[in-house]
């Protein structure tokens, strides 16, 4: 069983651009809450909403083997998933992306995986097949 990776394969590159990479990578905003965070209380009285109404656009990724190109961002935490594991997949490896790093190493993985990157309460989801 393959059990979290963990490891900091991210680089600096100040003169790559995205077109310099192969494939663009699609990804999904969708609302996230972390099971492992404690939930904070919610007033069922309280007329705010919870959530937000629209999603967030998703950051625009490319992809060159094992090479992601980022961008400028805020910084995300990523996750890959094997779905072929467990009833909801498993995640196989998580790292934190500082925002000063434009491009990120992927590990040497073999398949395709749930890529997850999430910043705050949003989680931009997406497949690579790495």
């Amino acid at each position: 069983m393959l059990g979290l990776m963990m490891a900091t394969m991210g680089c600096m590159a100040d003169d790559v651009t995205p077109d310099d990479f192969e494939e663009q990578v699609d990804l999904y905003p969708v609302y996230y809450e972390d099971e492992s965070e404690p939930v904070d209380y919610v007033d069922p009285t309280s007329t705010l909403p919870q959530r937000p109404k629209m999603p967030k656009k998703a950051p625009t990724i490319y992809k060159s083997g094992l090479l992601l190109y980022l961008g400028n961002h805020s910084g995300y935490r990523i996750e890959l998933i094997d779905e072929t594991l467990g009833e909801n997949g498993t995640v196989v490896y998580s790292d934190i992306i500082p925002a000063s790093f434009t491009t990120w190493q992927l590990p040497s993985f073999a398949g395709v995986y749930t890529i997850r990157l999430i910043a705050g309460n949003w989680a931009y989801v997406g497949w690579l097949e790495l």
